[in-house]
């Protein structure tokens, strides 16, 4: 029995020793992992840094050649346009003008007559040439700290061997690095011949910046003596001793250097500096002109607005104009149909008659205006008033005739009467338009054109 027990208990703690062996494994796995994704992840964040200042520099460095193509290409847009209106003014201040904008237009080329590779070699000969060890440029950085080396207070004056040293520290100068490059012995004999000579004939042992700087021509000469330097800016000496300083000696250390804590002083921050301000003095130019051209769009506009408001306003004075008098005539067409002009017989007064209303007025309707309606009714005398009554009501006078019937009625009475019977109209009087007429006494009317019914 004890065996038994035993046995299950060695075995229930071999199982749990091993399960936390794994445990153990499998947490240490993980914490591996764990390390490794952080370090990838850190990395990657590193790289993606480096890979966006690296864009962010060359869109730098880049964008003013942009500005430039793209100002290039505006100033050949607008030049046809510019000649053609010259050509149409013969002002004097309307041609200064345009002369203006053209300028304004072709300044890009102007300010970018030279690359940047150009500018930075016309910098590097200028700094250069400034005969003033205390001045603000690579060459005359490098100069100081060579002279110091092994004598602290010593700034002016350079020996044999820190210059040979400088050379030496330089890219591809020498004969060890370079198969086709500078002997010691050249570099000793140049410098002799470039050394101040006292009127006593012995030669200093150091070399002032002024003799430095003519040593270093001597040797970018015997340098690149079988090369030749075809630039229309430089001189082929000038360009072989820029070509010299930017491809070897500024490539050293102490330049690199002494490049990195002038910034902007230096002769790439120079350029790079004027080639700012260049490219905002375009953006500036461009920027007005875009103004005056939104402004010139914004004016037309306006303008062409203002012409369809004009001939929409006059459109509409027509139109109303043109309403007012068709109203008139639609309404003076209707008053005739209303109105009836009488004369009386006994006094020769004028009035007029409403059809419809039956009333009569002895001044003039104002809806007449000026016009008046047809010819006026002379109405007869008492004993000549011809008047017939309907034969139905005995109370209007007639206007028209049954021919089954052989009867007379009035408006209302023919309504009532109109079925299966022919109804014939009785005309007015031709001569007085005032009552009917009796066709048959008609017959009898006087040569004296005297109204007779």
């Amino acid at each position: 029995m004890q065996v038994i027990l035993t046995q299950k208990f060695l075995k229930r703690w071999i199982q749990h020793q091993l399960g936390k062996r794994a445990r153990h494994c499998l947490l240490s796995l993980a914490s591996w992992t764990a390390l490794i994704a952080i370090l990838d992840f850190k990395l990657r964040i590193k790289y993606a840094t480096v890979i966006v200042a690296c864009w962010r520099r060359y869109r730098r460095f880049t964008l003013h050649f942009s500005k430039c193509k793209l100002m290039n290409e505006i100033a050949c847009v607008f030049a046809d346009s510019i000649k053609r209106n010259l050509y149409c003014q013969n002002h004097k201040v309307a041609e200064r003008q345009h002369y203006r904008v053209a300028e304004a237009h072709l300044a890009g080329r102007s300010m970018f007559e030279r690359t940047r590779e150009t500018k930075i070699q016309h910098q590097i000969l200028v700094q250069s040439n400034v005969c003033n060890r205390d001045h603000n440029a690579e060459l005359q950085r490098i100069f100081v700290t060579y002279c110091s080396y092994g004598q602290k207070e010593n700034t002016s004056l350079l020996g044999i061997g820190s210059f040979l040293r400088l050379l030496k520290d330089s890219s591809n100068v020498m004969w060890p690095s370079n198969a086709a490059g500078l002997r010691p012995c050249d570099v000793e004999l140049m410098s002799m011949k470039n050394r101040n000579h006292s009127n006593a004939g012995a030669v200093d042992k150091h070399l002032r910046y002024s003799e430095f700087l003519q040593t270093i021509h001597s040797l970018a000469s015997i340098f690149f003596n079988s090369l030749l330097f075809c630039n229309d800016r430089l001189t082929e000496p000038d360009a072989k001793t820029c070509a010299f300083l930017q491809q070897h000696v500024f490539q050293s250390k102490v330049a690199k250097y002494h490049t990195d804590s002038l910034r902007s002083l230096s002769c790439v921050g120079r350029v790079d500096s004027q080639l700012h301000v260049f490219s905002q003095r375009i953006i500036s130019l461009w920027r007005i002109h875009h103004s005056r051209v939104l402004f010139g769009l914004q004016k037309s506009i306006q303008l062409s607005h203002s012409e369809k408001g004009q001939q929409i306003s006059s459109a509409v004075c027509i139109q109303r104009v043109w309403r007012s008098v068709s109203s008139r005539e639609v309404t003076y067409s209707y008053a005739r149909g209303v109105y009836d002009l009488f004369v009386d017989f006994e006094s020769g007064c004028e009035f007029w008659f409403n059809r419809r209303t039956r009333a009569s007025l002895w001044t003039k309707p104002q809806i007449l205006v000026n016009k008046d309606v047809r010819k006026p009714i002379f109405m007869p005398s008492k004993g000549s008033i011809f008047e017939v009554s309907c034969s139905e009501c005995s109370a209007s006078s007639v206007s028209t005739y049954c021919i089954e019937c052989r009867k007379l009625y009035c408006n209302q009475c023919s309504v009532l009467h109109s079925r299966n019977h022919n109804l014939v109209s009785i005309e007015m009087c031709v001569y007085c338009h005032f009552q009917i007429s009796a066709l048959p006494r008609l017959k009898k009317m006087t040569s004296s054109n005297k109204c007779v019914h």
